[in-house]
């Protein structure tokens, strides 16, 4: 496939990393990416299971699945949108009508992170006995919720 340079990406590379335990160190691949200036798509491979991760601004990763099945679609006129078009479905992102791919995944990334603090507190409300305490801590739930849904 020969496919015209875009205008911020010339070319992207591909690596194969055989790990040697599933819960892999995901720093050692961001410091990489870091280290290396260039747009970098990993294959990671642990025995007959494989995944795929590319960094932009953090770490997107695709889940674990048979090596077998492992595909990577590549669309696009130009390097720049097949770049972007491998982001999208590593990280399953939906590009909403007016945002780039990079407001995209801090928009997903921020969803991501209310979705975390509410469950950590509800479960801290659950725990709670003082009833003056978890009410403020579902009306706290309720905030972030309503944030979500606004998001």
């Amino acid at each position: 496939m020969n496919l015209a340079a875009g205008n911020n990406i010339n070319a992207f590379f591909v690596a194969l990393v055989q790990l040697k335990k599933i819960n892999f160190n995901e720093t050692s691949l961001i410091l990489l990416s870091k280290l290396i200036p260039q747009n970098i798509l990993f294959i990671l491979q642990y025995a007959k299971q494989a995944k795929l991760a590319v960094f932009q601004h953090k770490l997107i990763q695709s889940d674990w699945q048979p090596k077998k099945d492992l595909r990577i679609e590549l669309k696009g006129l130009n390097l720049d949108n097949v770049w972007h078009n491998i982001i999208q479905q590593i990280g399953k992102f939906n590009i909403e009508q007016g945002n780039s791919l990079e407001q995209q995944i801090i928009i997903a990334d921020k969803r991501q992170k209310l979705i975390l603090n509410i469950a950590r507190l509800e479960k801290q409300a659950r725990k709670e006995l003082q009833p003056k305490k978890a009410f403020e801590l579902v009306q706290k739930i309720n905030q972030l919720k309503q944030e979500l849904k606004d998001s």
